[in-house]
């Protein structure tokens, strides 16, 4: 009865972070980054503040993660596995690349639609 069908912003109110904070904390956690502000860039005027008021009445509740953490357990997870920024920059996870390399393979007729041949064979994949 307490959470049911309500919302609720799980965190701590007195952790809102600027990109700026997070790229700070990321810069403490990667030995060897750097950081750098654009010059002419002036600061993003919308407002992101949550409050996680709410969720820390239900019984006690506590958060033990912060963005530090995370950072920390990201960069941790990343070097387990061995990703490289390469991953980032290429078609793995940047989408356009993607597109484009799914077109210069002809897996992507130029409408952006799936050529035959491949959606039949992921149909049989899919059985």
């Amino acid at each position: 009865e307490l959470v049911n069908n309500k919302a609720f912003n799980v965190g701590v109110t007195d952790e809102n972070y600027q990109i700026r904070d997070i790229a700070k904390i990321v810069k403490k956690t990667v030995p060897g980054s750097s950081l750098e502000f654009a010059k002419n860039a002036g600061p993003d005027k919308r407002c992101y503040k949550v409050n996680c008021n709410e969720v820390l009445k239900l019984h006690g509740f506590k958060p033990k993660w912060n963005a530090k953490l995370g950072a920390q357990q990201l960069y941790k997870t990343y070097k387990k596995i061995g990703l490289e920024l390469e991953d980032f920059e290429g078609p793995r996870y940047k989408r356009i690349d993607h597109i484009r390399q799914l077109l210069a393979t002809g897996e992507l007729d130029p409408t952006l639609r799936w050529r035959q041949s491949v959606s039949a064979q992921n149909a049989e994949a899919l059985g």
